[in-house]
C-alpha cells in the first residue's frame, strides 16, 4: 500500500508541479540580447526565439523632445558631420572617425545580426520576429532589416499559409506583423499562443520552449497576462529588454567622440554646427 501512495505522492507532484509551471510564464530583464543569447544554455535545438523588431533589433525613435530628432536622425546628422570633416582637414582625418563604426549604424547591438545567424544554421533554433509594424511596411522592413546585416533567408523558410493570420499579426516571409486594426498590450501575448497551436498544427516541428524577447514592458505584461491564462504546456521565457540606444542624443554622440578621438578639439566646431545650430 505505501508503494502505491509513494507512487501516486509522485505523479501528482510532477502533474500539480506541470500545471503550475505552465501557468506561469518567466519573466526576467536583461541589458544585452547578445549576452543572453550567446549563454550556451540559452536556447536548444528546436525552440523558438521571437524577436520585437523597433528597439529591439534596430534603433527606436526616443530622442528626447527638444531636439525634435530620432536616433536614426542623429546617426544621419552624424555623416553630415563626417564630410564637413573630410572636406575641412582631408581624408585621413575623416577615415580615423569614420572607423569607430558610429556612421551609419542603427543597430541595437552590432554582433547581434551574426549571433543570430549562427542560432539559426549551426542551434537549429527556429526565430521569426514579431512587430506591432503594419503589413504594408513589409517592403521597408525587409530593406531595413537586409541593410543592417540581418539575414532573412532561412526567415523565409514557412510559406505565407503555414501561419497565415494568428492573433492580432499576419505572416509575412518569416515576420509576423501587426493585422489588426489596434494594438493592445495582450497583442502579441495571443499571436504567441496561436503561433504555437499552428506550428503543432501543420507539424513543423515541436519546440520545447518559447523565447520572447520586446524592449517595451507593457508588451511583456500584456504576453504574460494572456499566458497565465491560455497555460501553454511548454515553458515560455518573456525577456524585457531594457537597454537604451548608444547615440539618442547629441550629447552622448558627443561625449563618445571625446572619450575615443584624441584632439577631438580640432573638429568641435564643426560637431556643434551640425548637432546645435
Amino acid at each position: 500500500m505505501k508503494k502505491y501512495s509513494l507512487l501516486l505522492f509522485i505523479f501528482l507532484n510532477f502533474v500539480t508541479g506541470s500545471l503550475l509551471y505552465a501557468t506561469a510564464p518567466q519573466v526576467q530583464k536583461i541589458e544585452s540580447i547578445s549576452q543572453f543569447l550567446s549563454k550556451p544554455d540559452t536556447l536548444k535545438k528546436g525552440d523558438i526565439l521571437l524577436l520585437d523588431i523597433d528597439g529591439t533589433l534596430m534603433l527606436k525613435r526616443i530622442c528626447p523632445v527638444r531636439y525634435n530628432l530620432s536616433s536614426q536622425d542623429i546617426l544621419n546628422k552624424n555623416l553630415v558631420f563626417l564630410e564637413k570633416v573630410k572636406e575641412k582637414h582631408g581624408q585621413r582625418a575623416y577615415k580615423r572617425l569614420k572607423k569607430m563604426k558610429t556612421a551609419g549604424e542603427s543597430l541595437t547591438e552590432p554582433a547581434l545580426p551574426e549571433i543570430l545567424k549562427k542560432l539559426q544554421n549551426e542551434k537549429g533554433v527556429h526565430i521569426f520576429l514579431l512587430t506591432n509594424r503594419n503589413e504594408k511596411r513589409q517592403n521597408e522592413t525587409e530593406r531595413e532589416l537586409s541593410s543592417l546585416g540581418y539575414s532573412l533567408e532561412r526567415l523565409s523558410q514557412y510559406p505565407k499559409e503555414s501561419f497565415g493570420i494568428v492573433g492580432d499579426h499576419i505572416f509575412i516571409d518569416g515576420i509576423f506583423y501587426k493585422h489588426a486594426e489596434e494594438s493592445k498590450p495582450t497583442s502579441k501575448g495571443l499571436s504567441i499562443i496561436d503561433i504555437l497551436a499552428a506550428i503543432r498544427k501543420e507539424k513543423h516541428f515541436s519546440p520545447q520552449a518559447i523565447y520572447f524577447i520586446d524592449e517595451k514592458q507593457q508588451n511583456i505584461e500584456g504576453a504574460e497576462q494572456v499566458l497565465r491564462q491560455k497555460n501553454p504546456d511548454i515553458p515560455v521565457h518573456l525577456i524585457h529588454y531594457e537597454a537604451s540606444p548608444r547615440f539618442d542624443t547629441p550629447e552622448k554622440l558627443e561625449a563618445f567622440y571625446r572619450e575615443n578621438t584624441p584632439h577631438f578639439e580640432k573638429y568641435e566646431s564643426l560637431f556643434k554646427e551640425t548637432f546645435y545650430k
